[in-house]
């Protein structure tokens, strides 16, 4: 997932021969400790939180990090990768990993 991300981060950078990855991709805890796997930075700002939850059911008790994350910025959604469910909830869309690696 990390190095996917990398990849869509250079992908997306205005100045690709100045690219550091440790800027834009990175990991977000709250001071409570809650935390998001992965954020996606770019342009100053917050894109992207992804919440990595590789199992056959994702429960949503488990999503405190990014429901903190959501509260704390201006970031509307997030992505949820599972390992087979595929939804749209009210503040994340929830896909299977392997379509994620797919398609970004």
């Amino acid at each position: 997932i990390a190095d996917h991300l990398i990849r869509w981060a250079f992908s997306l950078a205005e100045n690709k021969h100045n690219f550091d990855y440790t800027n834009q991709v990175l990991f977000w805890k709250d001071d409570k400790g809650k935390e998001v796997d992965f954020v996606l930075y770019q342009a100053d700002k917050f894109e992207v939180p992804i919440e990595v939850k590789y199992r056959n059911k994702v429960d949503v008790r488990e999503l405190g990090g990014l429901s903190s994350f959501l509260d704390e910025t201006n970031v509307k959604s997030g992505l949820v990768l599972s390992k087979n469910e595929l939804d749209e909830r009210q503040d994340y869309l929830l896909i299977p990993t392997s379509v994620f690696l797919m398609f970004m």
